[in-house]
């Protein structure tokens, strides 16, 4: 069998797995890629070759995990976020392309990028928000933590190989605990699924992701209290919070807001779908 009757046999057994038709040709071409050690333009320029017998029992092995609804982040490795690739475990949340709002809203609302901010990264898992703002802002300072110590791992492998270890440091705590006041910048995607929700989750998501980044609590705003209680006193004043929350929370968010005198909700931003997905709040 040629590489591509590999993939092709394989995308068969994927859709019989209850995986998404159009996706399940791109992610038995990712694992056969993955495989080989191909980057996407040799694979389609060799995909007739026939394989090195090697390649059967791997490619075998991918697809079979990913056959146990395995995410295809976990099986690789990697996944992208901000053009950057990040490594991925069951330890940490996968990066997701709504997150990438909170990026885009934090460098909208700092256009200077030369400012030297004060950034906390809540929740940091992968350090996915953490390492992109350090490549948007060089001269910022930022903290990433994480409740979970072997998320924080994960975070300061990610830092490492992006040469940002001087201006990153992740710690092993719950939020904003032991943090220093006059923040200027708190980022955040903090657990928000309702706990009776999680459930509901698709197979990838409640078999495989850390349920501690996912749960949060049983009206899904617990994550947003203690953000918004620490946040209020650990910002300096004028000092930006921006976090992503879910469906269906928004009128959550602006009571919690409501709260937090010091606070105030100045923009909520939507993502492709049109749906709000990250509040934006400065302390006044």
């Amino acid at each position: 069998m040629t590489i591509h009757e590999h993939v092709v046999a394989a995308r068969s057994r994927l859709e019989h797995a209850g995986i998404e038709i159009g996706n399940a040709g791109i992610d038995a071409e990712v694992l056969a890629r993955h495989a080989l050690g191909w980057n996407r333009a040799y694979y389609f320029s060799h995909r007739h070759d026939v394989p090195h017998l090697s390649f059967d029992s791997c490619f075998e092995n991918l697809i079979a995990r990913r056959e146990r609804r395995e995410p295809l982040a976990f099986i690789t490795g990697t996944r992208e976020f901000w053009s950057l690739q990040f490594d991925v475990s069951e330890a940490v949340l996968i990066p997701r392309p709504e997150t990438e709002i909170i990026v885009k809203t934090v460098l909208d609302t700092n256009p200077d990028r030369t400012a030297s901010l004060r950034i906390v990264d809540v929740g940091t898992g992968s350090g996915c928000l953490a390492v992109s703002l350090a490549t948007e802002f060089p001269n910022a300072q930022i903290l990433a933590t994480d409740v979970s110590s072997a998320a924080i791992e994960i975070a300061k492998r990610n830092v490492a190989k992006n040469d940002l270890a001087d201006r990153i440091e992740c710690r092993h705590t719950s939020f904003l605990a032991g943090v220093e006041e006059s923040i200027d910048v708190v980022v955040s995607n903090p657990p928000y699924i309702p706990t009776n929700h999680l459930t509901d989750l698709q197979l990838e998501i409640r078999n495989y992701e850390p349920e501690v980044a996912l749960n949060g609590g049983m009206d899904g705003l617990e994550g947003f209290r203690a953000l918004l209680a620490q946040s209020e006193i650990k910002l300096a004043k004028q000092g930006w919070l921006f976090f992503e929350f879910g469906f269906g929370q928004l009128n959550g968010v602006k009571a919690l807001t409501k709260e937090h005198e010091n606070l105030e909700l100045v923009n909520v931003v939507h993502d492709l779908q049109k749906l709000p997905r990250v509040a934006v709040l400065r302390r006044r």
